[in-house]
């Protein structure tokens, strides 16, 4: 009997262990996932800084931009727009992280990204969303 009690001890304390860990790292990748999205639209940004945030995503991804009525699914698509936008002129960018939440396997982010910007269009027009 003692030994049963001992193993199912083992088994759930390895099991909260792994969760709580599993946890953890999902929070860290969800926080460098935002950082590197982030990064990606500074001033000073550069081909690198795109490269990171791509290395990020999963080869099988849908980044949706409800807004502008458009999205992107493969990654050389993206990143040649992503290059793009690095001749803009960032005046500011920050993404907040309003709140994590962490489930089995996935994070979901609630976040604010407040950016201002002028494109490189033949007006010039500062745009900010």
């Amino acid at each position: 009997m003692f030994k049963i009690i001992w193993i199912l001890f083992s088994c759930i304390t390895l099991s909260s262990t792994t969760l709580a860990h599993t946890n953890a790292t999902l929070n860290e990748l969800a926080i460098q996932f935002i950082e590197a999205k982030n990064a990606r639209q500074q001033p000073s940004s550069s081909a690198n800084d795109v490269d990171h945030y791509l290395s990020l995503l999963a080869d099988n991804f849908i980044d949706e931009h409800v807004k502008h009525n458009f999205t992107y699914s493969d990654k050389k698509t993206l990143r040649a727009d992503m290059l793009n936008k690095l001749k803009d002129k960032i005046i500011h960018s920050k993404i907040k992280i309003n709140h994590l939440t962490v489930g089995k396997n996935v994070v979901f982010i609630k976040l604010t990204a407040p950016i201002a910007d002028v494109h490189e269009h033949p007006n010039k027009k500062q745009i900010k969303y």
